[in-house]
């Protein structure tokens, strides 16, 4: 019988992951709306599409702006990023429990992925005190193709000298779990971000952590 193979890499989403950042965009997002003269959305409806990049949150959060492609989306994009920027940091925090398990995950290299631009990602967790933890921070303006094609994932796998079955994917999101089971990783779900968990479960993931005090014993597990 075959030993199983231990974790060398763990990849980490980063919205709905280990930061709460929902607030934040809503914020930017109703901040461009405004410029526009468009009324606020919820926080809900933006927290609804967060997951895939900025252009795509942008293209289901103005709906009103008819035919937003080309010149028209990239100037939006470019505003909300610097918009998002500016409030990147007011509310969003690190769910509770996320310091604690990253501590206790010595000896795991630790990387981020995230379709949020590397730039604001690195802030994001420098500004929260984290930053220090990851061998690497990659946002998806510094990727081949974003989550949830696995191109990124396996670029990590190669600059970390990982195989898939030494690699963890550690996610809230059905792009998080494709990206992964395409790269062939083990596969971590979390449940309380942004993800819906029976969109979760139909990726059958390896481990579930409900919280983020489970999270270290559910990535030894795999």
């Amino acid at each position: 019988m075959e030993s199983p193979v231990a974790l060398k890499l763990v990849v980490f989403d980063l919205d709905g992951t280990l930061v709460s950042t929902g607030a934040d965009l809503a914020d930017a997002v109703n901040a461009l709306r405004r410029e526009m003269s468009l009324h606020p959305l919820p926080r809900r409806a933006v927290e609804a599409h967060v997951g895939q990049g900025a252009r795509h949150l942008l293209r289901r959060t103005l709906p009103e702006v008819r035919g937003l492609t080309g010149t028209e989306l990239d100037r939006a994009h470019r505003r909300f990023i610097v918009l998002y920027g500016r409030r990147c940091l007011v509310r969003t925090r690190l769910y509770p429990g996320i310091r604690r398990a990253l501590a206790s995950l010595g000896g795991l290299r630790l990387v981020v992925l995230s379709n949020k631009p590397g730039g604001i990602s690195r802030k994001v967790l420098r500004g929260l005190g984290v930053a220090r933890r990851f061998s690497a921070v990659v946002g998806g303006d510094e990727m081949r193709r974003r989550k949830p094609h696995p191109a990124a994932i396996l670029d990590l796998m190669r600059r970390f000298h990982a195989r898939p079955a030494e690699t963890a994917v550690v996610g809230d999101s059905r792009f998080d779990m494709e990206a992964g089971r395409r790269a062939h990783a083990r596969l971590c779900a979390v449940t309380w971000g942004f993800g819906r968990r029976r969109e979760l479960a139909r990726w059958k993931p390896d481990a579930v952590a409900t919280r983020a005090s489970d999270l270290p014993a559910a990535i030894r597990r795999l």
